[in-house]
């Protein structure tokens, strides 16, 4: 049952790349982001004319964000077999996942909100818009702190036979 359900949580990571990406750059096309430069009234016509696609874009990755955690846990129970009884970057990488889930939904959320109501004046859309945006790229900096304390672990194992093949460890640090 234990190595069942670290497989379902293991795939739970590609799950979440492909419900979010489909989401945020597919439907709700926020990749690449609107320009900064955007006038109030550009930003808030973008809102009018994807409404639709930009709230079930969200939706749909807002769902996939919470396999993000179970992604999470399972790379911790690995990172664990590396650091053996005392398990500081175990824990910490398991408390960014954590974070990541949550810290992710209210920010998506103010994209929803902007493109809930068309009516709302141009500069309450793009108020809502540039909370979503820079609160995203503030997000940023819980997937670096995670991914650095995952390459650190995988490279500091000094097994014959390591639990992460190195090319993992390399690949989190540049990530």
């Amino acid at each position: 049952m234990g190595e069942r359900n670290q497989r379902l949580c293991t795939w739970s990571g590609a799950v979440v790349a492909m419900l979010f990406f489909t989401g945020f750059a597919v439907i709700a096309r926020y990749i690449p982001p609107p320009l900064p430069t955007e006038t109030a009234a550009e930003t808030a016509q973008r809102y009018r004319e994807h409404g639709t696609a930009i709230r079930l874009g969200m939706i749909i990755s807002l769902f996939g964000i919470t396999f993000y955690m179970p992604w999470s846990a399972a790379i911790s129970v690995h990172l664990r077999r590396i650091e053996g009884r005392h398990t500081p970057m175990t824990y910490a990488q398991l408390g960014m996942g954590a974070a990541l889930s949550v810290v992710f939904v209210p920010v998506l959320y103010f994209f929803v909100i902007a493109a809930f109501r068309p009516e709302r004046s141009d500069e309450n859309i793009q108020m809502l818009n540039d909370l979503g945006w820079v609160l995203f790229t503030g997000i940023i900096y819980t997937i670096f702190v995670q991914n650095l304390l995952i390459g650190i672990t995988v490279l500091g194992d000094q097994r014959a036979a390591p639990v992460f093949p190195r090319w993992y460890g390399y690949y989190s640090i540049w990530t």
